[in-house]
């Protein structure tokens, strides 16, 4: 799921050059949503009944997406960063 561009202070630490960089043009082409506006696709994966039904697929603005990129069905590719990931932290975990 994905909340959407949120205005939150996650970046108050961030260096003040990419600060500078980065945040213009995020605000310029996405919507800014409020912390709860941005919470209510969450909060509806959450609670809503007989969601199980979706379990797996893309959320945004409360409702299913298509796949951002379709890549994100890929299996293989999803067995390629499981592996990765495993090796970066040094840990199994079941797939």
């Amino acid at each position: 799921m994905h909340p959407g561009a949120v205005a939150t202070e996650l970046g108050r630490y961030t260096n003040v050059v990419l600060k500078t960089l980065i945040t213009p043009p995020i605000v310029y082409i996405f919507p800014i949503k409020s912390p709860v506006e941005g919470a209510q696709t969450t909060i509806y994966t959450a609670v809503a009944p007989n969601i199980e039904k979706y379990s797996g697929m893309y959320f945004a603005d409360c409702q299913v997406k298509k796949n951002a990129n379709p890549i994100a069905g890929d299996e293989e590719a999803a067995k390629r960063l499981w592996k990765m990931s495993e090796d970066m932290v040094k840990e199994k975990f079941p797939f």
